[in-house]
């Protein structure tokens, strides 16, 4: 073991709680439901015409949501790699002061 500056374990926690992000982040996007109708804002003249909107608006956030929580699992997975290939190139290293070659 040396004294780096970074520890793998570490990033591998917070890359498994940024991954646990993901399926609260959907949810928050599937939770934009109870749209009414087109009456929904009773008998303004514009009612069809906001009601569209909204529906627009909800359908775009619902697709940022579930956008974010893509990212959250690819930034959890990365995380994760990344830890493992510290990991790796710090046993590589300890092999190659030990003088061993490659197998």
């Amino acid at each position: 073991m040396t004294d780096r500056a970074y520890n793998p374990d570490e990033i591998r926690a917070v890359g498994k709680k940024v991954s646990q992000l993901s399926p609260k982040i959907k949810q928050a996007g599937t939770g934009l439901d109870g749209l009414g109708g087109d009456s929904m804002f009773g008998e303004l003249p514009s009612s069809g015409a906001i009601s569209a909107a909204l529906k627009k608006f909800v359908s775009g956030a619902r697709k940022e949501f579930d956008a974010g929580a893509e990212q959250a699992s690819s930034t959890g997975a990365s995380l994760a790699k990344i830890a493992g290939r510290m990991d790796a190139d710090e046993e590589e290293g300890a092999r190659t002061f030990r003088g061993r070659q490659p197998e």
